[in-house]
């Protein structure tokens, strides 16, 4: 069964504490222990209409300078103020996105991996297009499907850490 579940994370990247990077695992694909945050900072929690969320990775580039071009999509139903004010806020804001897919693996963008592993956060994810609508009265569903980007030298990692959606701590 494809999709993501019915939640993505986002965070800036200025809110992420780099000090002492997770490490890469099994196959240097996925991502050991925890993404820290800075104090009071946490993970923004995007809900989407389940069956709208997928994550596609696509090879792009020349034939000597092939990358990967990692996409995230998600529908956010209704015209929700809060909603709307923080696709304002990442509006040209670096930052890391994590969606958790059918099976429970969290893939996320925004964060690479160096030739020797170390992990990275140079390439992060931007918010590529909000496309929203009120929608007709009985036609059409009414929302913002939220397309975000990264570039990177491989597909999507796997992340395996906690997300600290509680800016108490």
């Amino acid at each position: 069964m494809g999709g993501l579940r019915d939640a993505a994370y986002f965070v800036p990247v200025d809110d992420v504490d780099f000090t002492t990077p997770p490490t890469l695992g099994t196959n240097n694909k996925v991502i050991t222990g925890d993404i820290i945050l800075k104090a009071t900072k946490k993970w923004f929690t995007f809900y989407f209409t389940k069956g709208t969320g997928k994550i596609d990775y696509t090879v792009v580039g020349e034939r000597d300078g092939k990358s990967f071009e990692n996409m995230a999509e998600f529908n956010v139903p209704g015209g929700d103020a809060a909603n709307q004010a923080v696709i304002d806020e990442i509006l040209n804001t670096p930052g890391l996105l994590i969606g958790k897919d059918s099976s429970g693996n969290q893939l996320i963008l925004g964060i690479s991996k160096n030739e020797d592993n170390s992990l990275n956060l140079d390439l992060p994810v931007y918010l590529e297009n909000a496309a929203g609508t009120t929608g007709a009265a009985s036609a059409d569903k009414r929302g913002v499907t939220i397309t975000m980007k990264s570039e990177a030298p491989h597909s999507p990692l796997h992340y395996t850490g906690s997300i600290d959606v509680d800016d108490a701590t």
